[in-house]
């Protein structure tokens, strides 16, 4: 199955009108293996934003019954003269009946990066246990600032 399709945009930003042009394609190469490409451009104010992403998505054999899969994606953008290189790597699982993990870890050609680890259940159980961390981290915080302001030196 192949799927292309294409989108224009126009804003309007203060005074500045931003205009864009995007096309992708999707490739079904097998059940489970996509493929899609993408590019496009955005003007606003005399600059131009090229852009163009890659990705390679491998599905789970019982999707959709099970929403488990892997995509592999490279981005390519050149804004002002200077070339941005991206690349990311994407899976997501099942952990249980009722809970489901993403990971995410993506990096750049200016050698930084990213890692995000979500997490969602439908056990109550789960939702409970993942508050713990929250109340700790702002307990902390309201307490050290409390101990903070009111700690007096006396200076001589």
């Amino acid at each position: 199955m192949n799927k292309t399709s294409a989108g224009i945009s126009f804003t309007v930003l203060g005074e500045n009108v931003a205009t864009g042009l995007k096309i992708e394609d999707q490739i079904a190469v097998a059940k489970r293996l996509a493929l899609v490409g993408a590019a496009g451009a955005v003007r606003s104010g005399g600059d131009t934003a090229y852009g163009a992403n890659f990705e390679v998505c491998l599905k789970s054999k019982d999707f959709p019954i099970e929403k488990d899969q892997s995509t592999l994606g490279l981005s390519l953008m050149k804004w002002r003269g200077d070339l941005g290189l991206m690349a990311n790597l994407q899976s997501q699982f099942s952990i249980g009946r009722n809970s489901k993990m993403a990971v995410r870890v993506g990096m750049n050609n200016k050698r930084s990066g990213q890692v995000t680890i979500k997490t969602s259940s439908s056990e109550m159980q789960v939702a409970l246990i993942a508050i713990v961390p929250i109340v700790t981290s702002l307990l902390r915080s309201i307490y050290s600032g409390y101990a903070a302001s009111n700690s007096h030196t006396l200076d001589y």
